[in-house]
């Protein structure tokens, strides 16, 4: 009995993992459980901030890219949870000249891990057909994904130094959606 279920569910991972669209979408649910267990943890503070030390790495250290080449003059990273008024920080860059024109771009940084986790799951993850391999595999793209999600303070960062230039690039940005393309 025991020896026929475990070959079902062979079958099963084997098909799953030799047919393309299958694989995608175990891959992405592999993805959003690791994601939810990640939410789970949120009330315990100082496991969730293990457990999503490397999502708020790479947090950080695109806010630290960003100003380095924004001219923001980065003085200081933590990636260890503090005690703030609020709660809990789990990490900061400090910088010395944020601006007008780099704020934007500070406070969203994070966002540029979106395309990182796009390209490393289709180059690295979507082939992959060993268990654990997805599973490891699976939780780097899931810290990535964590990580790429600005935090209301970095939101409020971004708007509160960039407020006009936030507003010019949304309506450039509206006309330049709503103009025709010309040939």
């Amino acid at each position: 009995m025991i020896d026929t279920i475990k070959d079902y569910l062979f079958e099963q991972y084997d098909f799953i993992l030799n047919n393309s669209n299958t694989t995608t979408l175990f891959v992405t649910g592999i993805i959003f459980i690791i994601l939810y267990i990640f939410h789970l943890f949120k009330g315990k503070v100082y496991l969730f901030a293990l457990i999503s030390l490397p999502a708020t790495l790479f947090h950080e250290l695109m806010h630290f890219i960003v100003s380095l080449f924004t001219f923001g003059m980065p003085r200081k990273i933590s990636i260890f949870p503090e005690k703030s008024d609020n709660g809990y920080t789990l990490g900061y860059v400090e910088s010395y000249n944020v601006r007008w024109y780099n704020g934007l771009l500070i406070g969203l940084a994070p966002l540029l891990l979106i395309p990182i986790d796009f390209y490393f799951f289709k180059l690295y993850l979507i082939n992959e057909t060993n268990i654990y391999y997805i599973l490891v595999k699976g939780y780097i793209a899931a810290t990535l994904l964590e990580g790429s999600i600005p935090s209301i303070t970095d939101i409020k960062l971004a708007i509160s130094k960039s407020f006009y230039l936030f507003w010019i690039i949304l309506a450039l940005s509206y006309f330049y959606i709503k103009t025709p393309f010309q040939s």
